[in-house]
């Protein structure tokens, strides 16, 4: 008995002594190695598949979680070790909750915070759908044609996406413009979606079997009925120096009525004859068409042709003297060159009409001093519908000089008083010199020619 005693003892010892060391040793390691915690973002991730072909949207793309671990574990760790994911398998079309799963494989961590724990999915179906193709025409064709129905290439357009994109659609529209065609037409063109609820709609992120369509309109004469250009018909040339320069009619064509093989045969209709000898200005006049056996107006309107004429411009040189403006009195002016040549632009009647006071050179000296001054003439026409293209030289030598006056000295007569020898005697008195203006000088001798002291006339001015 005391034996066992004594082996019970001890080993009650012994197995204390094994958990007081345990303990020891875990607070040991906990002191070298602490448990800590970290948080980690994750992207939710999609795994299964759907019942069938669709798109899945999720109200999260994330999910937060928070670890728990040795230190030597968890530092380590990064957002790759971890996995979360929804199982599509388990979702049905349209909305529901579906669980986040994480899984990890590190055995020393725990997972001790999961936020969301489960998110709204919407799953959509993939559906394949035609839409059909319409054509909307507005205008109308050429007078005397008539217009088939629009046919496309192709008729319709399959549509693939989510059902919820697709199911509204109804038409595939396409707007073609006529105005006035005579010949089939065949265009190429993106069509315009439209809901059932007659708005546009948006194809992006939908395939399209064919994003181009194309619409052909055929366009055919009526049997018997054409439209026809008129042709105006005249005589005679305008008068000398004017021209023709357009000849409009309106309307330039007509409908026509007739037999199918008169109407083939005919190309043009042409108008009466107009005279236009010796007309010198525009005008307008009604006129008849002259129309050939067989071949009547659908409609009866006015037909109205227009004449332009106008003259024919051209140049015309011409040589003149510039006339000298506001030289001050006392001074005297030579210009060098003495003419000015000017190059007129307008209408040959007009230009052969100009007379020589038509054409004005001046030179303004207004306030100048003596000595040489560059100045541009001035140059005036007094003419309707004519220019100066230019004229030479652009400037003038213009050389200002003070008008000579004349100092005489006079001479005394003898006086008549006879001379001691009995002859007749003179006074020897000297008259002073007196400085005399020209017009003293013309009015003391008038009876002299004067042409030295007077400014040079201007020559002839020439055209």
């Amino acid at each position: 008995m005391r034996l066992i005693r004594w082996l019970f003892s001890e080993t009650a010892t012994l197995i204390l002594s094994l958990f007081i060391a345990v303990i020891i040793w875990t607070a040991a390691v906990r002191a070298s190695d602490p448990i800590i915690s970290k948080s980690l973002e994750l992207d939710i991730q999609q795994t299964g598949l759907l019942p069938a072909e669709g798109e899945v949207s999720l109200a999260e793309d994330t999910v937060r979680i928070s670890i728990e671990g040795p230190r030597s574990s968890v530092e380590q760790l990064t957002d790759t070790d971890f996995q979360a994911f929804v199982d599509l398998s388990q979702i049905s079309f349209g909305e529901s909750e579906a669980t986040v799963n994480v899984e990890f494989t590190i055995s020393e961590v725990n997972l001790v915070f999961q936020e969301p724990q489960t998110i709204l999915v919407t799953a959509e179906e993939i559906i394949d759908r035609e839409i059909p193709v319409n054509v909307i025409v507005n205008g109308a064709p050429a007078r005397g044609h008539n217009m088939s129905q629009p046919i496309t290439d192709p008729e319709t357009i399959l549509v693939s996406g989510r059902a919820s994109r697709v199911t509204p659609l109804a038409q595939a529209e396409i707007t073609i413009f006529v105005d006035g065609e005579r010949e089939n037409i065949v265009q190429v063109r993106r069509p315009v979606f439209q809901t059932q609820d007659g708005r546009t709609a948006s194809i992006n992120g939908l395939k399209l079997s064919t994003e181009e369509v194309i619409v052909t309109i055929g366009i055919e004469e009526i049997a018997g009925v054409a439209e026809k250009p008129i042709v105006v018909d005249w005589t005679g040339s305008p008068a000398p120096g004017y021209r023709l320069l357009n000849v409009a009619i309106e309307p330039d064509s007509v409908l026509v009525t007739g037999s199918p093989s008169a109407i083939t045969a005919l190309t043009t209709l042409r108008t009466e004859t107009i005279d236009i000898s010796g007309l010198n200005e525009s005008f307008e006049e009604r006129i008849a068409i002259n129309l050939p056996d067989g071949i009547q107006l659908d409609e009866i309107q006015p037909v109205v042709v227009s004449f332009e004429i106008e003259p024919i411009r051209s140049t015309a040189v011409i040589r003149r003297i510039p006339e000298v403006r506001a030289l001050s009195e006392g001074l005297n002016a030579t210009i060098d060159p003495e003419q000015v040549t000017v190059t007129l632009f307008g209408p040959i009647p007009v230009l052969d009409s100009i007379q020589e006071t038509d054409v004005t050179i001046t030179v303004d000296l207004l306030d100048l001093p003596t000595g040489t001054h560059l100045i541009a003439p001035i140059v005036n026409v007094l003419a309707n519908d004519v220019e100066v293209r230019s004229f030479q030289p652009e400037f003038l030598t213009v050389t200002i000089t003070n008008t000579e006056t004349v100092s005489p000295t006079l001479t005394p007569r003898p006086t008549g008083t006879p001379s001691p020898d009995g002859a007749t005697g003179t006074n020897t008195a000297a008259l002073a010199a007196v400085p005399l203006s020209l017009n003293h000088l013309i009015r003391l001798n008038h009876h002299r020619p004067l042409a030295r002291f007077a400014q040079r006339p201007l020559r002839e001015k020439i055209l």
